[in-house]
């Protein structure tokens, strides 16, 4: 049994645009399994629903506003199998690699197929096995047996250690307070004794041949289906040099996402995200816009 599962906090159109793209690797797994993480109304709620339907997935709706909680909550409905869990900011450019990277699973080339990352502190980054990028794994393509899933005993989600903690799967005492990102110390516990196969990392400005991770695409605009235009001043404060790009680029892609909807309901939500989108395109600079449009072109 192969199982994907998706944790998302339920843009609709971000959603939409990325049940089509998976259409082409849907073939080779069994069970495709969606969970919202924040709040919707009825009527967007009905729509997930018909799209869920129509991309052959399941979908069920929870209100933790957790990526890690929602992890956790999906691996409750995989009974055996190997499980991949994916992000709704990952698009695969190879389909067939899906089917390869549960292989090497299957086979029992790898216990774990995943992305090296840090996204914890360099106390943390340090003293793991891995000193770049870090000792985590994104918690996108992330592939292994759902036992060994189910055998992790710390939290999914993003954690902070005091001094003196045990951080399970390193042998480290912290020194100091330490955060570390989502699934971050559960990679580091599941990772223990495990033969892991890495996986290259991928962005627009340096993707891999299989596939790109556009990053933080569930920021906005649209966390719940009341699209505000109250995010933009918050944003337009955080536009300082190294965040401005990062905002450019997810720019493009919700201007994608919204420009890709053909359907006949939630218009005027659909309209709000429009002008969000606007918004946000006058803040970041047109320069800026063009340039990361131009860059995902090809994806």
């Amino acid at each position: 049994m192969r199982t994907a599962l998706l944790p998302t906090p339920g843009d609709p159109f971000l959603l939409a645009y990325w049940l089509q793209r998976a259409r082409a690797w849907r073939p080779y797994i069994d069970r495709l399994i969606v969970c919202v993480s924040c709040p919707q109304d009825f009527e967007v709620r009905s729509v997930i629903r018909q799209l869920a339907v129509e991309h052959d997935a399941e979908v069920f709706f929870e209100a933790s506003y957790d990526h890690g909680h929602a992890m956790q909550s999906l691996l409750q409905r995989v009974r055996e199998g190997v499980v991949m869990f994916i992000e709704d900011d990952f698009f695969l450019l190879q389909p067939g690699f899906v089917d390869e990277a549960f292989r090497s699973i299957e086979s029992g080339a790898a216990d774990i197929a995943g992305i090296p990352r840090g996204s914890m502190s360099q106390e943390l980054v340090k003293a793991g096995n891995r000193y770049y990028p870090g000792p985590g794994l994104w918690p996108t393509m992330l592939l292994a047996e759902a036992e060994r899933f189910k055998a992790v005993t710390v939290t999914f989600s993003a954690w902070n250690f005091q001094p003196w903690e045990q951080v399970l799967g390193i042998n480290h005492v912290t020194e100091t307070v330490c955060g570390v990102d989502t699934f971050g110390i559960a990679a580091m516990q599941m990772q223990e004794g495990a033969r892991l196969r890495e996986l290259p990392s991928s962005s627009v400005q340096y993707p891999a041949e299989e596939y790109v991770h556009v990053g933080s695409l569930s920021s906005g605009p649209s966390r719940s289906h009341r699209i505000s235009t109250a995010m933009v001043p918050h944003v337009a404060a955080d536009l300082h040099p190294d965040s401005i790009e990062s905002w450019a680029l997810r720019t493009v892609w919700w201007m994608r996402f919204y420009q890709s909807w053909r359907r006949r309901s939630l218009l005027d939500c659909h309209r709000h995200y429009g002008e969000h989108i606007a918004s946000m395109r006058r803040l970041v600079g047109e320069h800026r816009f063009q340039r990361w449009k131009a860059k995902s072109a090809r994806f």
